[in-house]
């Protein structure tokens, strides 16, 4: 268990992947997590993170979503290194790609996985 728990915070430290829990601040109720990790450099779009969000069902709502991302948006850019932010919305998950798509997401048709949306640092560059 030690060595799991010095796992975790040596990749805390050094960036590599951080896990983060969401609370309702209204309710002070644990409704989910985030996860970030810097994935490296690809051809198409450079150094960019994975962003992982997990939300109860009952709270897969644009509010929380945009607040979740809007965070990302300030933070993790500069925290992780990394000039695009790639998270997954299946097709199911109307709200997730919508409230993405007004924050600036791209489907992103060359990712080597499915289902991806990423937004650049720098809006206005679209390598697609």
């Amino acid at each position: 268990m030690k060595q799991g728990i010095d796992f975790w915070q040596f990749c805390y430290e050094t960036k590599q992947y951080v896990r983060m829990t969401i609370i309702l601040n209204s309710t002070n109720e644990i409704i989910g997590t985030v996860e970030m990790f810097n994935r490296g450099a690809a051809y198409f779009y450079g150094v960019h993170g994975i962003l992982r969000i997990d939300i109860m069902s009952k709270y897969e709502e644009e509010e929380v979503l945009r607040a979740v991302l809007e965070l990302a948006h300030v933070h993790f850019y500069q925290e992780f290194g990394v000039e695009w932010i790639v998270t997954k919305a299946v097709s199911d998950a109307v709200i997730r790609r919508e409230t993405l798509a007004k924050l600036g997401y791209i489907p992103m048709k060359s990712f080597a996985l499915d289902h991806y949306y990423g937004r650049g640092e720098h809006e206005n560059r679209n390598p697609f």
